[in-house]
């Protein structure tokens, strides 16, 4: 198929790493022979105007500007594409010789990237389609969470924090509506900052629960005869048990304008107004009459807050856009994925599925989420059910991939020439990843050993010890011996604990060695 032209939009609502994806995207693609990297303004609006902007040649300064910055670069749209648009796209692609199709969005965005491929696919004409995932929703099927989720969370977690702290001082009852249409993750994320029960949220109201206005109110009146005041979180998208929206019924029986208001893809318009804040508010003081009763809507500040942008969301989204382009060297079409790898520290591989497999999906809340006996998260929410899946299997799991990652090469007495220490790494890692790909602890074994090995070069790199000496391993145990018996016995205690044998087992167990870190950072932990 003819390499031709690559191009890139961004569509629906942005996030404060959206443009890490396009700067991610932008970095993989000029390392390859597209014959123009063109970026579209306003997503699917641009492509079909012909609004296209040159991305080849933006400079590193230019690029990290970028990526640091909340909201879509390109400009973003709502349009969901029409027979004719489709129709009018391959033209236009076939004009420009554009073989390259790229749309960072949710789900509705994946579901455009699937009807491109189809319509594409449909007239013969040779081309390639990828979704890049992004949504502060969090509701993105096949992906372990979506870029863009943990910076809102974050944000969400602190403004609770702050607005909990602000009740305390003013006693009253506080509703905050957040965002989330079908699913309730980044509402439930308010509960994140909590140190204590009395801490808010107190009460949390998610799609993945019908809505009643009695049991809202009764249980609203429970917290606030209790501790003198309520803080609550709700969905936009809290329902009744015929999935209608609350907001839209009760629009309906007063007569609101609100009533019916739908978006281009055919989404019913929820909290843009702050509406349902104010509905809300207007039937709790009916109820409570010496009670103050306010309310916020978080809107477009949960995804745009520069303040609470998180490091690993921000890196997640660039590797996602750098994907994207690796994965278009070898399929026709694709959604980038986040696949959580179990280790001691956290790290997602990227991956890609079918692009059917996404569209217009969407992920609710697993119900072991959320507490049967009241409006709240239980603390499965908290403590990932993946980890909690192989909680039997840790010492194992740690045995396999190594307590240390890369830092292992100092537990072998390497003999002869010192330059197979490296091969000899290579060696266990490539055995690791193998038995760990076989017991699905791992889906990409490959990218795994290649970022072990990328991590072994870094190290031996910034220490600068004897690589050349045989006896620099022996010489570091023999240090960490003395110096750090102590945080070795305790670390051998811990996992005592954890895998059911003897402290003696494990200190006589080739498995657990010290080591040394020769970094100022280790030193502080």
């Amino acid at each position: 198929m003819p390499l031709g032209k690559v191009v890139i939009g961004q569509s629906g609502g942005p996030t404060a790493v959206i443009n890490k994806s396009l700067v991610g995207f932008v970095k993989e693609a000029t390392k390859s022979n597209f014959d123009e990297i063109l970026g579209a303004k306003h997503g699917l609006e641009g492509m079909l105007n012909e609004d296209f902007v040159d991305l080849a040649n933006l400079s590193e300064a230019q690029l990290y500007g970028i990526g640091k910055t909340p909201a879509a670069a390109l400009g973003s749209v709502r349009k969901k594409p029409t027979d004719s648009d489709i129709e009018k796209l391959i033209s236009i692609f076939e004009k420009q010789n554009i073989r390259n199709f790229f749309y960072i969005g949710g789900n509705d965005s994946a579901e455009t990237a699937n009807l491109v491929a189809e319509g594409a696919s449909s007239i013969g004409y040779e081309m390639k389609a990828f979704h890049i995932p992004k949504t502060i929703d969090n509701d993105l099927l096949e992906t372990d969470h979506c870029p863009g989720y943990g910076s809102a969370a974050r944000f969400v977690a602190h403004a609770f924090q702050g607005d909990d702290a602000d009740n305390r001082s003013l006693k009253g009852i506080k509703i905050n509506v957040l965002m989330g249409r079908h699913a309730g993750w980044l509402t439930a994320a308010s509960t994140l900052g909590k140190s204590t029960e009395e801490d808010g949220p107190h009460l949390v109201y998610v799609p993945e629960k019908v809505f009643k206005i009695e049991e809202f109110l009764k249980e609203v009146k429970e917290v606030y005869d209790s501790l003198g005041r309520c803080v609550v979180a709700v969905s936009e998208g809290i329902h009744n048990e015929e999935g209608e929206y609350f907001l839209q019924t009760y629009a309906s029986e007063t007569g609101s304008g609100l009533a019916g208001k739908t978006d281009s893809h055919g989404n019913i318009q929820l909290s843009g107004s702050g509406a349902l804040g104010d509905t809300l508010t207007n039937i709790v003081s009916e109820h409570f009459d010496s009670a103050r009763v306010r309310a916020d809507t978080f809107g477009y500040l949960q995804r745009s807050f520069l303040a609470d942008i998180s490091d690993v969301d921000a890196e997640e989204a660039e590797r996602v856009g750098q994907h994207a382009v690796a994965a278009s060297q070898e399929l026709q079409s694709g959604s980038i994925v986040l696949k959580r790898q179990l280790s001691e520290t956290y790290f997602c591989d990227v991956d890609v599925v079918e692009l059917n497999k996404v569209a217009k999906h969407t992920k609710d809340m697993p119900q072991d989420f959320l507490d049967e006996a009241k409006p709240y998260v239980t603390n499965n929410f908290f403590y990932s059910e993946y980890i909690e899946a192989y909680k039997d299997r840790i010492f194992e799991i740690q045995q396999l991939l190594g307590k240390w990652g890369p830092l292992d090469i100092l537990i072998y007495d390497w003999e002869g020439d010192p330059n197979n220490n490296r091969e000899m790494f290579l060696k266990t890692r490539q055995e690791r990843a193998a038995k760990a790909y076989e017991l699905q602890l791992i889906s990409n074994p490959e990218t795994w050993v290649d970022n072990e090995m990328k991590r072994y070069d870094e190290i031996v790199s910034n220490n600068g010890w004897p690589f050349g000496s045989a006896d620099a391993p022996m010489g570091m145990r023999k240090q960490i011996g003395s110096i750090y018996k102590n945080n070795y016995i305790e670390y051998i205690e811990m996992w005592s604990n954890q895998s059911g044998l003897t402290v003696d087992d494990l200190i006589q167990s080739e498995d657990f060695h010290c080591c040394l870190l020769y970094t100022s950072d280790a030193a502080d932990e």
